[in-house]
């Protein structure tokens, strides 16, 4: 997990978790903090390359193509194709199927 992002009231427990969670371990331990939304971006290995070169703290190459060719899928409540949806639109989406789960 690279970063935990809360809500300006820490005490209602809403949070927004970034990681990887590449592997299946560390995503059974995520599910067991209780009500959780598990969203799965998605692109393809080049992208990803590449998104990492631009980034201002990259990792080693080698790691990318570890998390890529190691990831086990997860049973994601939503996934999100980042090479064919924008952000703006990637967001909205992500938003309207918290809404719909009464979030």
């Amino acid at each position: 997990m690279s970063r935990i992002v809360a809500d300006a009231d820490e005490s209602d427990g809403e949070w927004i978790l970034d990681g990887t969670f590449f592997r299946r371990e560390w995503r059974r331990r995520f599910r067991r903090l209780g009500d959780v939304f598990l969203v799965r971006l998605v692109a393809s290995l080049d992208t990803c390359l590449e998104r990492n070169r631009t980034r201002a703290d990259p990792i080693d190459e080698r790691g990318v193509y570890t998390i890529y060719h190691d990831f086990d899928e997860p049973d994601a409540d939503l996934v999100v194709d980042t090479e064919r949806t924008t952000p703006t639109e990637a967001v909205d989406r992500i938003l309207a199927a918290l809404d719909a789960r009464g979030w």
